[in-house]
């Protein structure tokens, strides 16, 4: 999954379809953003051969060349995404909420989860394409951040959630 906000949020969605992964897309972006997000993922679908699906206003499943049909795994999950990205207070975490919501996340609130997730998604993939070695794929190093993100969201450290998922990332990527 990949929340765009801005055009530039489109290179790591791209690393992700050109490695060979569908991609949820929600778009958070103005009407003008969002209409060149759309022409220029239309023009990667139809210069690539993949597939895109708008599932609704803010969403598109984008499908990489060969990929067969993606299934959804839980009812109503499109609209749990759609509900979620629904809102325009595009509001950074602070610590505050962030101390607030890890351990409602360690009990199980999805909402807790989506937002520390969202929070911090766009950054692990940036850093993680920012500082991966060339010996290493895009596709595995925004697997590794977005799957330690989840780690860190599940089993908390001590410390501000960035400090953690920087150095996780970093030693993940960089031994």
């Amino acid at each position: 999954m990949a929340v765009i906000r801005t055009f530039g949020g489109t290179k790591p969605l791209i690393a992700m379809l050109n490695a060979g992964h569908p991609v949820l897309a929600v778009l958070r972006t103005s009407d003008e953003e969002r209409r060149r997000v759309l022409d220029f993922l239309g023009g990667w679908a139809l210069g690539a051969g993949g597939e895109l699906d708008k599932i609704g206003p803010n969403t598109i499943l984008a499908r990489p060349p060969g990929c067969g049909a993606v299934h959804l795994s839980r009812l109503s999950f499109v609209s749990a995404v759609e509900e979620v990205f629904a809102s325009d207070d595009p509001h950074p975490l602070t610590r505050e909420e962030e101390e607030r919501l890890l351990p409602l996340a360690l009990v199980g609130s999805a909402g807790a989860r989506r937002r520390l997730i969202d929070a911090y998604s766009e950054f692990a993939t940036v850093f993680a394409l920012r500082i991966r070695p060339q010996s290493v794929s895009e596709g595995t190093a925004i697997r590794a951040a977005q799957q330690e993100l989840e780690r860190l969201v599940s089993f908390p450290s001590h410390g501000p959630l960035l400090a953690s998922l920087a150095q996780g990332i970093s030693k993940i990527l960089l031994g």
